[in-house]
């Protein structure tokens, strides 16, 4: 565990640091001031940050603790405990990483607590990080020959190396060939990384119940006319959307045999999870807090105001997209409900007949 210290008093601390390398075995504690900061969050990269909030006397009002705190958060993030006289400034970020104390009495014994009550969330983000770079070092490994024995500019070679690298690092971790079966909720990307709306985004209208399914819609609208960047606006005025329902309500048409536990497993497994669709309904898992079991109807469907300049005030939240193949499927379900063609009504007793005929004949030859 590396530890760091960002206190431009020394004296403050130096009980805090005693006891860390006395109580945490094997652990690294480095001290620095304000001025070093920013290069040393960079460098060092800390398991966890122990940060005071203000340079020099509190009555300056120099609380340049505040920024550096929003570079761990944003760029180099890992817990951190805000140790200062006015912990509470920090008041915009709130999250099980952070720990705020009191400086001063017996502000030391509490850091140390707070050290232990983060240490869970800390061997959570190591053994991420550990996963993540060695699967990163695979991936360089196995293109690095590529990018240098056939480009000769070391500009390019590099934007090479970091481009194909990345994206088998993003294809491993997508990688079929492993034993490990996926949970249902991973087909969730939240928070959305994406700025603007996809296909497959599941949405939220503004106050309703988060545990009623009636609450979300199911994006349909394809990602390309939904592109907002810069000057680019939106090819639509309005986004297509599936509305959800319960399950009792969704899967009624199906008429499941819910008495025969064994049948109705066959049935769930194959007909709905396996295929990821049926008859325009797609089953989406709980992801608890924030969505719950229910279904998408894509024969129930629904315009919603899309963003753009002239309109912000929107009656919907993202909650979360769905990563791929998932985002496919929902397009796909929509489709084969929305594009299928309509053929008239026939007389198609004789057509049985003939055909019926025909199979008898084969089984019977």
């Amino acid at each position: 565990m590396r530890i760091l210290i960002i206190d431009d008093d020394e004296a403050s601390i130096i009980e805090i640091r005693e006891t860390i390398e006395q109580d945490f075995e094997g652990t690294s504690c480095r001290h620095i001031g304000f001025d070093e900061a920013a290069s040393v969050i960079e460098e060092y990269r800390p398991s966890l940050v122990i940060l005071d909030l203000w340079q020099g006397q509190l009555d300056e009002e120099d609380n340049a603790g505040v920024a550096f705190l929003e570079q761990i958060w944003q760029v180099q993030f890992c817990p951190v405990i805000v140790h200062s006289a006015l912990p509470d400034i920090a008041e915009d970020y709130d999250s099980p990483f952070l720990r705020r104390v009191n400086k001063g009495g017996e502000g030391a014994p509490q850091v140390i607590e707070a050290i232990h009550d983060l240490q869970p969330q800390i061997a959570a983000l190591e053994q991420a990080e550990t996963e993540i770079r060695n699967r990163l070092s695979v991936a360089v490994r196995e293109v690095a020959n590529e990018s240098f024995d056939h480009i000769d500019d070391p500009d390019h070679r590099l934007e090479v190396l970091i481009r194909m690298s990345r994206r088998r690092l993003s294809a491993q971790f997508e990688s079929p060939d492993t034993d490990e079966e996926r949970q249902p909720w991973e087909q969730y990307i939240h928070p959305p990384i994406s700025a603007c709306l996809l296909l497959g985004d599941v949405l939220r209208m503004h106050d309703h119940d988060a545990a009623d399914p009636n609450s979300y819609r199911l994006v349909l609208t394809p990602s390309c006319d939904l592109v907002a960047f810069g000057s680019q606006k939106p090819k639509v005025d309005e986004i297509l959307v599936a509305q959800c329902e319960s399950v009792s309500d969704g899967l009624k048409r199906f008429s499941l045999p819910t008495r025969d536990a064994q049948k109705l497993d066959r049935r769930l497994r194959a007909d709905l999870l396996n295929a990821g669709y049926a008859d325009g309904i797609i089953v989406l898992p709980e992801f608890k807090p924030h969505i719950p079991l229910m279904v998408a109807n894509c024969r129930s469907l629904e315009l919603l105001p899309i963003s753009n300049a002239e309109v912000t005030d929107l009656p919907y939240e993202r909650v979360a997209s769905l990563d791929s193949p998932f985002r496919e499927l929902v397009s796909w379900a929509y489709t084969n409900v929305s594009a299928r063609v309509g053929l008239p009504v026939r007389r198609l007793d004789e057509w049985i007949n003939q055909l019926a005929d025909q199979l008898r004949d084969v089984a019977t030859s």
